[in-house]
Parts: C-alpha cells; sequence; structure tokens
C-alpha cells in the first residue's frame, strides 16, 4: 500500500506540493521583476519612482449608475400613480368623516333637545337637522346617479374597442376629463362639498342652539 493512501496523508502531501508551486512561482515572480527594473535602469525607463507632473489632473469620479440612485418615483407614470392614490384615499375619508359627523349631529340634537317638540321649538336644531339630512339626502341620490354615469361609460367602451382606443390615443397627455366625462367630474366636485360643508354647516347651527338654551 502506498504512504499516499490515506486521507490525512494524502491532504497533507497535496498542500505541501500546492504551497511549494506557490513560493517556486513567487520567487520567479519577483526575479523577473528585478531583471526587467535593472534593465529599464540601465536603459533609463525606469517609471517605477517617477513623480507625477503637477499639473496633471486627478482622474474624474466614476458616474454613479442613476437605476442604482434612491429615488421616490423612478418614473412620471410612478408619480403620478402615486397622486391618484392619494386622491381616492383623501376622497374616500372624506366621504367616511361626512357620514360619521352627520350620524353624530343628528344623535346631538336629539341628546340636548329631548325631544322631537322640543327640537321643533328650536329654530337652530330645526336648521341643524335639517342641513344634515340634506347631506345625507344629497350623497345618497349623488351616488346613485355617479354609479349609473359609470355603467353607461363602460357600456360605451365595451360597445366599440377600437373606438375606445382611438379615443385614447387623441386625449393621452392632454388634461381632459377622459375615460370619464366632464358631467362626471363636475358631479364628483359638487359632491364633495357638499360633504364638507353641508355637515360643517350643520354643527354650526346646532352649536349656536345650544348656546341659546336657558
Amino acid at each position: 500500500m502506498s504512504h499516499l493512501s490515506t486521507p490525512g496523508t494524502w491532504m497533507a502531501w497535496s498542500h505541501g506540493q500546492s504551497l511549494q508551486s506557490r513560493l517556486s512561482g513567487l520567487c520567479q515572480s519577483r526575479h523577473w521583476n528585478r531583471q526587467r527594473q535593472r534593465r529599464d535602469q540601465a536603459q533609463g525607463t525606469d517609471m517605477t519612482n517617477a513623480p507625477q507632473p503637477p499639473g496633471d489632473p486627478a482622474p474624474p469620479p466614476l458616474a454613479a449608475d442613476i437605476s442604482e440612485i434612491p429615488v421616490t418615483y423612478r418614473t412620471p407614470t410612478d408619480a403620478l400613480e402615486a397622486v391618484r392614490a392619494d386622491f381616492l384615499y383623501w376622497s374616500g375619508k372624506l366621504t367616511d368623516t361626512s357620514f360619521e359627523l352627520s350620524l353624530a349631529l343628528i344623535a346631538a340634537n336629539w341628546a340636548v333637545f329631548g325631544s322631537v317638540t322640543q327640537v321643533l321649538e328650536n329654530g337652530w336644531a330645526r336648521a341643524s337637522l335639517f342641513f344634515v339630512v340634506l347631506s345625507l339626502g344629497i350623497n345618497l341620490a349623488g351616488s346613485k346617479w355617479m354609479s349609473e354615469m359609470l355603467r353607461h361609460r363602460y357600456e360605451y367602451a365595451e360597445s366599440d374597442p377600437n373606438r375606445w382606443a382611438e379615443e385614447f390615443k387623441v386625449n393621452r397627455g392632454r388634461r381632459v376629463s377622459w375615460p370619464f366625462t366632464d358631467g362626471m367630474e363636475s358631479l364628483g366636485r359638487l359632491l364633495r362639498e357638499c360633504k364638507t360643508w353641508l355637515p360643517l354647516l350643520s354643527g354650526t347651527l346646532f352649536l349656536a342652539g345650544l348656546v341659546s338654551l336657558p
């Protein structure tokens, strides 16, 4: 049996051979470098320790890859999507807050004035309840109207895909209401105004009625 048959002996022998090979290569490399340096010195071309000219500019820094720079929005589409998402969020928040405030005002009027008779006898309470109920009614009717307009718009697009695609090309990049309509935008703006100001007006009237109590 050979003396290299055991795994440990074989690994040690291989490691020694690899180390010997590396040392031999390093010595040869240094030998050739010294010979080349002596030859360059004899010919006056050795530039190892030559001073750099004072006027040489420093090499320009490598330009960073713009795709690796952390930014909030990488494309105009990303930025537009962020604006749209925030608009949808705050519009939904307005709807929820308006509805909650309307219910709170109705409950507050009944809690303060106690009965239908006392509410009817107080002009501030009557006005407060009138505007809050008006707000709820307008929003209910407006939601129905908007849903029907969207249904008609969907059917319009589905009935002629080529016409819809052509309208997309024509209106792309323009400040128009497409793919919605001017009526949809006007109705949406009207509903947002009603959701904001009618409950606030009702709350102001309730506070006035509360102050007028003896």
